[in-house]
């Protein structure tokens, strides 16, 4: 149906996990770096969404390096030069992210992930 132009979908990535990565910050590290692509390079946003999802560390683990993560990108698409500057390009959204994370607590977003229809919650 998104294809096909019937509904429109619109991420936003919360960073819900940094106190279940053992100081690394991992949910933080990972949403920058989905933002950050979603910047330079659209066309890879919703793949490399979905391998990160799909590398998922499990709970109490440090989660993936930045090098980890970048390679998940390049795995996913995105070009190496772009993956290479994740770390530093991830940074400039800190604000967007953090201020992301604490609408997605007000609206009762959880970490099973949500859809909202009419931006009603289903």
């Amino acid at each position: 149906m998104t294809l096909a132009g019937q509904v429109t979908v619109e991420y936003h990535p919360v960073a819900f996990f940094d106190d279940k990565s053992q100081g690394s910050q991992y949910s933080t590290r990972a949403v920058r770096a989905v933002a950050y692509v979603a910047d330079v390079d659209p066309a890879h946003f919703v793949t490399f969404h979905e391998a990160l999802l799909a590398n998922q560390p499990l709970e109490g683990s440090a989660g993936l390096s930045a090098a980890q993560i970048a390679a998940v990108a390049v795995k996913a698409g995105v070009p190496k030069a772009v993956a290479d500057e994740i770390t530093i390009g991830g940074s400039k959204f800190a604000k967007w992210v953090a201020a992301d994370t604490a609408q997605g607590k007000l609206d009762n977003v959880d970490s099973r992930g949500n859809a909202l229809v009419w931006g009603g919650a289903t």
